[in-house]
């Protein structure tokens, strides 16, 4: 006897514009804007907190800065972003090489000024570029380094421990992990249990209105939005590259398996991977509409990023990818994440940000590296559901700049019977 047919997911969203409806590129008070712009950039502070970028990949360098933020803000300090330098995955490391092509004429470094917006963060902190910081302290970054306050006694305290400093340099180290380490990077990257006691409304707001994406990125990431159709499609991310937590990933079509109802009803899938052979004839097995990065250039999406990538030097686009990616996926109907990695964790974050139709956090596996049991995870249809009935009846507001969210802590159930699946 033939299986039952899955059950019909609704993916209409009406308040959403469409594709061919006014577009949600970034106006003033687009709906892909979740953040406040300040009216103007906060002055120095006199004393100041240097930094260098995390030893891991993209993701965890930005946990890393977002925490030291959270530092100098908390300790009346001036951030100061760090000199250019080599980030792992972006200047060097294990590749996809099909998506780097020809290095040759790279720079091979990296700004933090060119993934963030600098503007946004100098409203929200007050924060100077390494030459900006020499022009007003008259000394080198280098030196100022050399003299700074480092890691302080351990006193249970992180924010407070760090603020009792009292110099006029303090630095953390990046290669010591020391703002990385205050994160949560197997959730959603926001601070760890032991900082939240600390953390006020404000430092919130520091997260959600003060780090944020380049322009470029949303800029590059709006074009793809619009053809996809704004919270009017379903997003996976499947990591399979360089990751430690292999007991969370699965194949495609074990995805697809546990997955198929949502998967099978939605207008388009997104998946955003860095192994895309991985998914060859997938669509065709599946009879899914399914669109990653490199079809973003061709005919089969009628080249909507094509003429966005001659804008920029090979090197800046491709390291503008993977955050153009995370916002793809922040702002589908649905979203299924990759437990465990700080991409997906920041992509939820982003969700919960944009109130997005669902903001729980669905992955396709429970990475948690202690448990035994099946991995493979309840799809949570009615939950689903609700959350986008009632998305549907809200307004979109954007809080003021000095609120965000606490980053909810909502998560898929293991599937402990095989027989609960839809």
């Amino acid at each position: 006897m033939a299986a039952p047919a899955a059950p019909r997911m609704a993916l209409r969203c009406p308040r959403a514009p469409g594709p061919r409806e006014e577009g949600p590129g970034l106006r003033p008070g687009s709906r892909m804007q979740y953040w406040k712009r300040p009216t103007s950039a906060l002055p120095s502070t006199g004393k100041y907190l240097l930094f260098s970028p995390d030893a891991g990949g993209l993701n965890n360098i930005r946990i890393g800065w977002e925490m030291i933020g959270l530092v100098a803000f908390h300790s009346n300090r001036t951030l100061v972003l760090p000199p250019k330098s080599r980030m792992y995955l972006l200047d060097f490391g294990p590749w996809n090489q099909a998506l780097v092509g020809d290095t040759s004429n790279w720079t091979g470094s990296t700004r933090v000024e060119d993934l963030i917006d600098v503007t946004q963060l100098k409203g929200v902190l007050p924060t100077l570029t390494v030459e900006e910081f020499e022009a007003e302290a008259g000394v080198k970054w280098e030196q100022a380094r050399y003299e700074a306050e480092k890691a302080p006694p351990q006193g249970g305290h992180p924010l407070s421990d760090w603020s009792a400093l009292a110099g006029k340099f303090v630095f953390m180290s990046g290669e010591n992990r020391e703002g990385f380490d205050m994160g949560q990077w197997w959730l959603q990257g926001g601070p760890r249990d032991e900082v939240r006691p600390e953390m006020t409304e404000v430092d919130w707001g520091l997260l959600r209105h003060g780090f944020v994406w380049h322009q470029d990125v949303f800029s590059i990431a709006a074009k793809a939005v619009q053809y996809l159709g704004l919270f009017d499609y379903v997003a996976l991310h499947a990591r399979y590259g360089d990751f430690a937590e292999k007991q969370s990933q699965r194949t495609p079509d074990q995805i697809y398996e546990n997955w198929r109802p949502l998967i099978a009803n939605a207008s388009a899938m997104y998946v955003a991977t860095d192994r895309q052979a991985q998914f060859d004839g997938f669509a065709q097995r599946h009879g899914v509409k399914l669109v990653m990065w490199p079809d973003l250039f061709t005919a089969a999406t009628g080249g909507v990023l094509s003429a966005d990538k001659q804008l920029y030097t090979p090197e800046r686009f491709f390291k503008l990818m993977g955050p153009v990616e995370e916002v793809i996926c922040t702002f589908a109907k649905v979203f299924v994440g990759t437990d465990r990695s700080s991409f997906t964790g920041h992509i939820q974050r982003m969700r919960i940000h944009a109130d997005a139709p669902v903001t729980q956090r669905l992955t396709h596996t429970d990475g948690n590296p202690f448990t035994h049991s099946t991995r493979e995870m309840q799809v949570p249809l009615e939950d689903i559901q609700r959350s986008i009935q009632e998305w549907e009846q809200r307004d979109w507001v954007v809080p003021d700049i000095t609120k965000g969210e606490h980053f909810r802590q909502k998560t898929t159930k293991l599937l402990r019977n095989i027989s609960r699946r839809f």
